[in-house]
């Protein structure tokens, strides 16, 4: 993308405040360096500020004479519009304009190099710009199964390394990820922790480095270890449970809340669930502690 195309707030404001037109085609943007594992997280947010990048999305067949401030900006950098390949006119884009919706419908993006699986879920209608891809979907189940170290695991021996050791992310390596057979109820728990896990992934606390918010951290580092056990007795379902190690039943019997039935101070809410899922004797954390002891997942987790 070139960065002609894209400006920051203070030309974006600008830009509408000259003719109010350019907000029609001023779109959120991101670029890959902003995806995270779990949620998207545009540079600026961690000095605290607004969205800061913004994509003129001049798109093929744009009328630009309907954009006049956006037309003058980008006729500064004519030139080098003018030398990029295709057949486009040299302030249009190479997308259609029907290529919105792959942007501004839930989906899950992802960076095309990463050490490891990192996929983001946005709802925000964030335009995505090279090198990442997005897979369109409102299921947060198959965010947090993509999330797990299992698929990391296989992920690693599917995909081509790029270099050191990072691993080459694109379409034609991701679809070959095995997505585990699992019932709607199964789907409606792992998709209710990831609900948990993005609300608290926004929250200061869990960032903050104030170790009085310590806990917050390891809160949301074991939220993602419980959908870790979920998701292998999905894919090791008779191993686990040879072992007595089950992680659905006993969540299940939690009949833990939806982040919506939540009242009055969440955070508090999460501290209680995560300190008794966390207690010595609970099932979950008992099962999560001797994980290890299964051959396979010694594999996985590089333990054996």
């Amino acid at each position: 993308m070139r960065k002609s195309c894209i400006v920051k707030r203070e030309t974006y404001d600008a830009l509408i405040e000259e003719h109010p037109s350019s907000a029609d085609v001023l779109k959120p943007f991101v670029m890959a360096r902003d995806i995270k594992r779990w949620r998207v997280k545009p540079t600026d947010e961690s000095r605290r500020e607004p969205q800061d990048k913004w994509l003129i999305f001049a798109h093929r067949g744009v009328d630009i004479d309907a954009y006049p401030a956006i037309k003058k900006h980008l006729g500064k950098h004519r030139n080098a519009l003018e030398k990029r390949s295709g057949k486009q006119e040299w302030y249009e884009l190479q997308t259609a304009l029907t290529d919105t919706t792959r942007f501004t419908q839930p989906k899950c993006i992802y960076a095309d190099i990463a050490s490891e699986t990192a996929f983001a879920f946005d709802d925000k209608g964030y335009y995505v710009g090279s090198p990442a891809s997005l897979l369109s979907t409102n299921e947060l189940w198959l965010l947090g199964v993509l999330n797990t170290r299992a698929v990391s695991w296989f992920y690693a021996r599917t995909a081509p390394q790029v270099r050191g050791p990072f691993l080459k992310f694109v379409p034609r390596y991701v679809s070959q990820i095995p997505i585990p057979d699992m019932n709607p109820e199964q789907k409606a728990l792992i998709q209710k922790i990831v609900e948990y896990i993005l609300y608290l992934k926004k929250q200061p606390t869990v960032k903050s480095r104030d170790l009085k918010y310590a806990r917050d951290r390891v809160m949301v580092g074991y939220f993602n270890r419980i959908i870790d056990g979920m998701v292998y007795e999905l894919y090791l379902p008779d191993e686990l449970h040879k072992g007595s190690k089950h992680f659905f039943q006993p969540l299940l019997d939690e009949q833990l809340p939806q982040l919506e039935e939540i009242q009055g101070d969440k955070m508090s809410a999460f501290r209680d669930i995560f300190e008794h899922f966390h207690e010595r004797t609970h099932p979950i954390r008992i099962n999560l502690f001797f994980l290890d002891s299964v051959k396979s997942i010694r594999i996985v987790e590089s333990k054996a």
